[in-house]
C-alpha cells in the first residue's frame, strides 16, 4: 500500500512541477524565449548597486560535489573556532590541503531574512523537554540548514547561529577579553594558568577582527544605561564595549570591502548592512585566498580513525532529507570548531561509534553566566527596537555600553553588566508573552501607574517597549550542565547551574538601576543561553581523569594524558568555567594558541605576515565567465553482486551539466555516495566523476547512452572504477515502458585499478526518485531570466532526444555523404602482400589478394581461400574498423590467406551494373584456385576454401556441375548457405511477390545498396517507403540509407548490436549494387531450395552430389540472420551426411550473429566464436591431409 502511495504522490509532484513550468513559459513566452529581460529588472543595472546585488555573486564555498576524497586538515564549523584553524592551516607552510565543512549555507549581508515571516522559516528547533507533565519529548523542526538554532531541553534552551561563519553571524559583536583571574582558576590546564598565556594570541585576534568602540552620539538605550549606572554608583565603571563592527567604509583584514554600520540593531539576526566584522569577512575570506576548499550544508555526524591513517569525517548533505552517509579523508588534522553544541554533540556521536575518549563529553556545560532580564516602563527612553528606519535617535548596535562590577573579591561574584535590543521579531515575541515573565520589582502604587499608562496613550500610545531596557548580564555559574545524546537527539540539562550569591547580587544592582527611573524589573522564566560554554573541556591535569582535551585542545584517548594525535578542539566547548565576559575574544585567542601549538609540534610554521587582498582576487576569478548550466540531484536504488554475494544498493548523486558553446548539455561533473554493502560498510565516496548526456555509444550502432563515469574511494583508501550507463537503442521506439525502462535503468560495474570486476548490477530510478529529481533541478545562470531560459532550453532538448528515440524510425535518414569515417577509426591491419590479376575461362578477370603470415620465420601452415558473396567488398574479410579482422586472425595463426574478388563483388571499377550471376561466379573460384595452387611450392599441399553467402552457393555449383574437383580442396567452410538455399520467411514472401518486375519498370536493371542524397527521385521514395519494412528486431530499426535499401534486396544483413559506430559507418564503403539478373537468379533458387544453373535447372541431383563424396564440410548459420533460414545449412548436412558420412559434414549454429557481421564484427574474433570455430574446422582438415603433408605441416609448426 506505501509504495502506491508514494508513487502516487511522487506523480502528483511531477505533474505541479510541469505546470509550473508551463505557467513559466505562458507568462513569459517572449522574455524567456527571445531574451527580452526587462521585465525581470536588469537591465538597466547601473554602478551603484547596493550591497545586496553585489554580494548575491559571492561564493566562498563550492559545491559538494567538488570534494576530494582526502585533505591534509580538516575543519568542522566556522565560527571563531573553526575560521581560525582554516585560516592558519592554510598559511602554514609547507602547504596543506585544507577543507572547511560547515552545516548551514553561505550568506552574505543582504540576504539574511528580514521579516518575522522569513526568521521563521530559517528556525531550527531540536532538543528533548523533559518536565513533570511532559516526559522525554523529543522535538526537532526546521530546516538543518536553517540560519537559527534553539537547542531545547531542562532549565534552558541554547541560541546558536548555523551558516558560514557560525555563530559570528549572529552575536552582538563584542570583544572582551576575560579577567586574568578566571583564567588562573584550577579548572583550567596548568599552561594556561601561567600569567599572558594567552595575551599574544589575543594580539592575533585583535589584528584580524580589528574590533573598535561605537560612536554611541543619539543612541538612546546607551545614555540610559549610562544615568542608571550613575543611579546605582556605578558611573565610574561604566564604558563602551570594543564591537567587531564597522562604523565607516573600508576593508577588513582579508582585503573585504565591508560598509559602515547604519547603527539598526539587527546583529543578532544576521547583519544586512555589511558592517558586520564576521569570520565569513575574516578568518575564512583569508582561508579562501590561500586556498582552502569550503563547503556548505555538510552535517558531520561522527569522526572515526581512518585505516589509511588520520581520521574519517562522516558526514551528510544537510540540505537533503534522509541523504545518505558520505564520509571524507583526514590525512593529518581535524579541528573541531563546531560549537560547544555542535562538537560536543559529533564528540558524542564519535564515542557511540567506537571513538575512544573521556567519559567527561558533554559535562561542564556553562551558560557564561548568563541573565537576560528587562527593566520594563522607564522614564527613559530607550529606542531598543531594531530597526533599518533611520531617525534621529537610532537603536545602534545590540550592545554599545557595558558597566564593569568585577571589583570584588570573589570571582563568582564579578559581573557584567551591558544593554541590548530587541530584533523585530523578538520585540513581538516579548509583547505577547510578557505576561509571563517573572516580575523582580514593582516599587510603584498602582495608581501612579495607571495614570502614566493613560497619559502614554494620549501622548500617541507608544508601545512600552520604547522604554524598556534590555539587560544582558554576564556572570559566573557551576559550570555542571550536561548534553547528551537520547535517541539520536540532544538532551540539555542546564539545572541548578546559578550561584545564587552572585544572582541575588546581580538582581539587587539590575533593581536599583530600574528602581531609580520607575520601570519594572522583569526576567524570563525560561533561561535563554546565548553563551554556551564546555561540553569537551580542558583537562586540569593533563590527564582524562579531569577533562577531555590536552592544553593545546587535542582529544584524549581516555588512558591518561594520550591524545589523539592531530584531533583538535578549537572552540568553546573546551572552555571548563564560565568567564563573565563576552567569549569571542576568548574563543578566538584559545584557537590561535591551538592551532599555532599543534602546527608547531607537526613541523609546521604558520605565515601571520602575508596580507590577504580578497576583492582584488575575487574580481581575477569573477572575471571568468560564469559557465551556465544544470544541476540536479538524482537517486537509484537496486541490487548490486559481487561473486555470490548480492545485496540492496542506492546511488546518490549530484550532477553538474555545463552548457557547451553550441548551447548543448553534453558533459558535466558528478559527485556523491554509492551504497554497496558487498564492497563495503561504509558508503563509496564518489570524486572526480563525469557525466555525458546522450553519448553516441561508440561500442554499437544506432544507440545512445547516458554515461557515468567514477573514481570512487572507500573508507579504507581503497580506490575503484565505477562505470554506469543508461543505454537508448532502437528499441524503445514507439513504447512508453520500453522507453521508461531505458532511460531509468543504470547498468553499473564496479571494477579494481587492474580492471578486474568486482560487483555488478542495476540501479532503477522510480518515480518517486523523479520526482524528487525535478524538485532540485537548478539552473546556473547570471540572472533570473537567463536561468529561466537556460532550465527551459535544457528540459526541451532532453524531451526532444527522448522523442528522437522514441520516433526513431521517422528520423531524417543517413546517406553515404552523411557519414565520414575518421581515419582514427581505420585499425593498423596487415595490407596485402601482392594483388594478382586472375582471367577465368570465359575471359572475365577478376582480382586476388594475398595476405602473407605474421609469423615470417616460418612456412606458412597451409593456405586459406576466401569467397565473398554479391554486392560486398573484399573488405567483408578485412574490415579496417575492426580491432581484429578475419585477415588478421588467421595470418597471426600462420596461414597464407587469399581474397578473391570475383565478378559480383563491389569493385573501384564495377558496382553490379553487369549482368553477371551466381552461377557465373563458379568460373572465378576456378582460376582464383589454379592460381593459388601456382603458387604454394608443396605440391602435394592443398587450399582450404571458405566461402560465403553467394560465394557459398556458387562454390556448391561448381562442385555440383564438375566445374570445381572436390579433392582439389583440403576442405570448405560454408557460411549460411551451400547447395540448399532456404530464406527466411520475410525473405519468401519477397520472393514469390513481383517487386522485381515493378523496380525494372520504375527504376531499371540496377539496384545500388548505397545511395547518395542527391540520387533520382524514385530511389529517393523507395528508400523513404523502407522505413516501413518490417523489422524482426526492434534493436535493428535504422535510418542508415545502406541498411534499408540492403534489406529490401537481401533481407537484414546484420545485427546491429554486434556493429561499432565506426563499423556502421564505414558499411556504404563496403556495401555495393547488383544486377537484377542475380537477383532474379536467386529468387528462383530460393524458391526451388535449391542450386541451379543460369537457366533455372537445378543442379542437387544424386549424380551431382556423388562429386562431394569425402569433402569435408563444415557449415554455420547465424540465429540472427534475415537471409537465409539456418534451414538452408540444416537440410544440405542432413543430405550430404548420407553421401560422405557424419565424421566429413559438420555444422554449426552460432547465436547473436547476423548474415555478414559473423565475418564483419570484431566479436567473431572472441573467444569461442566464429574465427576460432573455423580455425579450429580448418586445422582439423589440414591434419587430415597425407602423411607426407602431415610432416610438412609438423616441421613448419
Amino acid at each position: 500500500m506505501m509504495p502506491l502511495i508514494e508513487t502516487t504522490f511522487a506523480i502528483f509532484r511531477i505533474i505541479v512541477w510541469a505546470c509550473g513550468q508551463l505557467l513559466l513559459v505562458l507568462r513569459h513566452p517572449r522574455d524567456i524565449v527571445f531574451g527580452h529581460q526587462e521585465k525581470f529588472g536588469i537591465v538597466h543595472r547601473t554602478a551603484s548597486v547596493d550591497t545586496r546585488r553585489q554580494n548575491q555573486s559571492r561564493k566562498l564555498s563550492k559545491p559538494l560535489a567538488n570534494i576530494k576524497g582526502s585533505y591534509d586538515s580538516i575543519v568542522i564549523g566556522s565560527g571563531y573556532g573553526g575560521g581560525v584553524a582554516a585560516s592558519r592551516m592554510a598559511r602554514s607552510q609547507p602547504k596543506q590541503t585544507v577543507c572547511v565543512l560547515e552545516r548551514g549555507l553561505e550568506r552574505w549581508p543582504g540576504q539574511y531574512p528580514a521579516g518575522w515571516w522569513q526568521v521563521l522559516k530559517d528556525m531550527r528547533i531540536v532538543g528533548i523537554i523533559d518536565l513533570p507533565y511532559i516526559r522525554r519529548f523529543s522535538i526537532r523542526i526546521g530546516r538543518a540548514t536553517g540560519l537559527y538554532h534553539w537547542v531545547f531541553g531542562r532549565s534552558g534552551s541554547v541560541y546558536v547561529g548555523s551558516g558560514l561563519g557560525g555563530t559570528s553571524l549572529l552575536n552582538a559583536n563584542a570583544f572582551v577579553r576575560a579577567d586574568p583571574a578566571v583564567l588562573r582558576s584550577s579548572a583550567w590546564p596548568e599552561e594556561l594558568r601561567l600569567h599572558g598565556a594567552l595575551d599574544q594570541y589575543y594580539r592575533h585576534a585583535e589584528d584580524v577582527l580589528e574590533p573598535t568602540t561605537c560612536p554611541a552620539d543619539g543612541i538612546a538605550k546607551f545614555s540610559t544605561l549610562q544615568k542608571q549606572a550613575g543611579a546605582a554608583g556605578l558611573l565610574g565603571r561604566f564604558g563602551k564595549v570594543p564591537l567587531t563592527t564597522s562604523f565607516q567604509d573600508r576593508k577588513t583584514s582579508a582585503g573585504v570591502q565591508v560598509k559602515a554600520s547604519s547603527l539598526n540593531g539587527k546583529d543578532c539576526l544576521g547583519q544586512n548592512d555589511g558592517s558586520k566584522i564576521s569570520t565569513l569577512v575574516t578568518y575564512l575570506a583569508d582561508a579562501w585566498c590561500h586556498g582552502a576548499d569550503i563547503f556548505c550544508s555538510t552535517k558531520v555526524e561522527y569522526v572515526a580513525p581512518s585505516p589509511a591513517g588520520g581520521y574519517t569525517i562522516y558526514f551528510r548533505d544537510a540540505s537533503k532529507t534522509g541523504d545518505e552517509l558520505s564520509w571524507v579523508h583526514a590525512k593529518r588534522f581535524v579541528f573541531l570548531g563546531a560549537g560547544p553544541v555542535g562538537t560536543t554533540e559529533i564528540l558524542l556521536r564519535s564515542k557511540a561509534h567506537g571513538l575512544s575518549m573521556s567519559d567527561g563529553i558533554g559535562t561542564g556545560m556553562s551558560a557564561n553566566g548568563c541573565t537576560l532580564a528587562f527593566g520594563e516602563d522607564l522614564d527613559l527612553t530607550t529606542n531598543p527596537v531594531a530597526s533599518d528606519k533611520h531617525s534621529k535617535s537610532p537603536p545602534g548596535p545590540t550592545i554599545t555600553g557595558c558597566i564593569d562590577c568585577q571589583d570584588v573579591k570573589t570571582t563568582s561574584d564579578r559581573l557584567l553588566i551591558q544593554e541590548g535590543s530587541f530584533p523585530p521579531a523578538a520585540a513581538i515575541f516579548f509583547q505577547w508573552t510578557n505576561w509571563s515573565y517573572k516580575r523582580l520589582s514593582d516599587r510603584r502604587p498602582w495608581l501612579r501607574w495607571v495614570i502614566k499608562q493613560l497619559f502614554r496613550a494620549l501622548r500617541g500610545g507608544r508601545s512600552n517597549l520604547q522604554n524598556t531596557q534590555v539587560y544582558l548580564s554576564l556572570g559566573h555559574d557551576k559550570a555542571n550542565g550536561t548534553l547528551q545524546l537520547d535517541r539520536d537527539n540532544l538532551k540539555l540539562d542546564m539545572r541548578d547551574i546559578a550561584i545564587q550569591s552572585s544572582q541575588r547580587r546581580l538582581y539587587d544592582i539590575l533593581a536599583a538601576m530600574t528602581n531609580a527611573f520607575h520601570g519594572v524589573l522583569k526576567t524570563p522564566r525560561l533561561k535563554f543561553i546565548v553563551h554556551p560554554l564546555g561540553g569537551a573541556c580542558y583537562a586540569s591535569d593533563g590527564t582524562s581523569k579531569t577533562g577531555c582535551l590536552s592544553h593545546t585542545g587535542e582529544l584524549l584517548t581516555g588512558n591518561g594524558s594520550e591524545a589523539h594525535k592531530g584531533l583538535t578542539v578549537v572552540d568553546a566547548a573546551a572552555i571548563p568555567t564560565s568567564l563573565g565576559a563576552n567569549p569571542l575574544a576568548t574563543i578566538t585567542a584559545m584557537a590561535e594558541r591551538s592551532v599555532s601549538l599543534v602546527a608547531a609540534n607537526a613541523g609546521l610554521s604558520i605565515d601571520y605576515a602575508t596580507k590577504s587582498q580578497f576583492e582584488s582576487q575575487w574580481r581575477r576569478e569573477s572575471t571568468t565567465a560564469l559557465r551556465p548550466g544544470i544541476d540536479f540531484r538524482e537517486i537509484m536504488a537496486g541490487t548490486l553482486t559481487a561473486g555470490h554475494r548480492s545485496s540492496a544498493a542506492s546511488l546518490d548523486v549530484k550532477v553538474l551539466l555545463t552548457r557547451s558553446e553550441d548551447g548543448k548539455f553534453s558533459q558535466g561533473a558528478l559527485s556523491g555516495t554509492l551504497q554497496c554493502p558487498v564492497l563495503s560498510k561504509d558508503p563509496l565516496v564518489i570524486q572526480d566523476g563525469i557525466f555525458r548526456l546522450f553519448e553516441v555509444d561508440s561500442t554499437r550502432t544506432e544507440r545512445l547512452k547516458m554515461s557515468y563515469t567514477m573514481t570512487a574511494i572507500t573508507s579504507a583508501g581503497k580506490e575503484l572504477y565505477i562505470r554506469a550507463e543508461k543505454v537508448l537503442g532502437p528499441e524503445v521506439c514507439f513504447s512508453i515502458s520500453r522507453l521508461w525502462a531505458a532511460s531509468t535503468t543504470l547498468y553499473t560495474s564496479i571494477r579494481s585499478l587492474d580492471d578486474t570486476e568486482l560487483a555488478s548490477g542495476t540501479l532503477h530510478l522510480t518515480i518517486a526518485a523523479l520526482a524528487n529529481l525535478l524538485s532540485t533541478l537548478r539552473p546556473k545562470a547570471e540572472d533570473k531570466a537567463s536561468a529561466q531560459r537556460l532550465q527551459l532550453a535544457f528540459l526541451v532538448g532532453f524531451a526532444a532526444k527522448l522523442m528522437r528515440r522514441f520516433f526513431s524510425p521517422f528520423m531524417p535518414l543517413q546517406f553515404a555523404e552523411d557519414v565520414a569515417t575518421s581515419t582514427a577509426s581505420l585499425r593498423p591491419h596487415p595490407k596485402p602482400s601482392s594483388v594478382h590479376t586472375i582471367v577465368a575461362s570465359d575471359g572475365q578477370s577478376t582480382t586476388l589478394r594475398r595476405y602473407e603470415p605474421l609469423v615470417t620465420d616460418t612456412k606458412p601452415r597451409g593456405d586459406i581461400l576466401f569467397v565473398p558473396g554479391a554486392a560486398v567488398t573484399y573488405e567483408i574479410f578485412a574490415m579496417p574498423t575492426a580491432k581484429i579482422n578475419a585477415m588478421t586472425f588467421f595470418t597471426a595463426a600462420g596461414y597464407r590467406c587469399w581474397i578473391l574478388e570475383h565478378r559480383l563483388c563491389k569493385t573501384e571499377e564495377a558496382d553490379g551494373q553487369a549482368p553477371w550471376t551466381h552461377y557465373d561466379i563458379r568460373l572465378d573460384i576456378v582460376a582464383a584456385l589454379n592460381s593459388v595452387k601456382s603458387h604454394i611450392s608443396e605440391a602435394t599441399k592443398k587450399p582450404y576454401m571458405v566461402v560465403h553467402c553467394s560465394g557459398a552457393v556458387a562454390c556448391a555449383s561448381g562442385l555440383l556441375d564438375g566445374a570445381i574437383q572436390a579433392d582439389s580442396v583440403a576442405g570448405i567452410t560454408a557460411s549460411n548457405a551451400f547447395t540448399h538455399p532456404i530464406l527466411v520467411p520475410v525473405n519468401e514472401v519477397k520472393a514469390k511477390l513481383p517487386l522485381l518486375h515493378l523496380y525494372r519498370a520504375l527504376a531499371g536493371d540496377h539496384y545500388p545498396t548505397t545511395i547518395s542524397r542527391h540520387t533520382s527521385p524514385v530511389q529517393r521514395v523507395l528508400t523513404e517507403l523502407l522505413r516501413l519494412y518490417p523489422p524482426s528486431r526492434l534493436r535493428d530499426l535504422c535510418t542508415s540509407a545502406t541498411c534499408l535499401r540492403s534489406q529490401l534486396a537481401f533481407g537484414r544483413m546484420w545485427s546491429h548490436h554486434n556493429f561499432t559506430v565506426a563499423d556502421h559507418d564505414y558499411l556504404h564503403q563496403v556495401m555495393g549494387g547488383v544486377h537484377t539478373r542475380a537477383l532474379q537468379l536467386l529468387k528462383d533458387m530460393a524458391l526451388l531450395q535449391e542450386v541451379t544453373d543460369d537457366t533455372g535447372r537445378s543442379l542437387v541431383t544424386p549424380t551431382n552430389l556423388q562429386r562431394l563424396r569425402g569433402l569435408r564440410l563444415f557449415l554455420f548459420s547465424n540465429a540472427e540472420s534475415d537471409v537465409y533460414s539456418p534451414q538452408a545449412t540444416a537440410r544440405t548436412a542432413e543430405v550430404l551426411t548420407k553421401i560422405s558420412g557424419s565424421g566429413m559434414v559438420r555444422r554449426k549454429v552460432f547465436e547473436n550473429f547476423g548474415h555478414l557481421d559473423c565475418w564483419m564484427s570484431e566479436k567473431a574474433a572472441e573467444k569461442g566464436s566464429v574465427y576460432q570455430t573455423v580455425l579450429e574446422e580448418i586445422e582439423e582438415a589440414v591434419a587430415a591431409e597425407p602423411e607426407d603433408l602431415k610432416r610438412v605441416d609438423s616441421g613448419v609448426a
